[in-house]
């Protein structure tokens, strides 16, 4: 899963080295897919991943941004549990406001209702 979540964090870096905003919208899209293909597996496993990404965080993070891919995977197939869905808005919340605004342009951030924008089905974005 590691492995996964410095692919992601790599995703993040190209958005925000961005020259322009035209280029962070093209960027955007192109992050969707590749996101949508580096979870398409972590999808099949949730509890096993948002275990993984909880001992991530636990263990403590390099930098602040590197929290992006662990958040994305926590946003993106977290536990089915409302009561983790909770602390996981709550953790993504609590991260640097340009990770949580890339979570929210990518539409995988918690929305302003206090629901997460997670798909329907808690494991994968709509």
């Amino acid at each position: 899963m590691r492995f996964q979540i410095d692919e992601l964090n790599a995703v993040y870096d190209g958005l925000t080295q961005a020259p322009t905003p035209a280029e962070r919208q093209v960027r955007l899209s192109r992050a969707r897919l590749r996101i949508e293909r580096i979870l398409l597996g972590a999808g099949w496993i949730p509890h096993v991943v948002a275990r993984a990404a909880r001992a991530v965080i636990e263990g403590g993070l390099d930098e602040p941004e590197d929290a992006f891919g662990v958040a994305l995977v926590l946003a993106a197939v977290g536990p089915k549990d409302r009561t983790e869905h909770a602390w996981i808005d709550r953790w993504i919340e609590s991260l640097p406001g340009e990770v949580v605004q890339t979570l929210n342009d990518l539409g995988l951030g918690p929305s302003p209702s206090g629901q997460s924008s997670r798909g329907t089905d808690g494991n994968r974005p709509t």
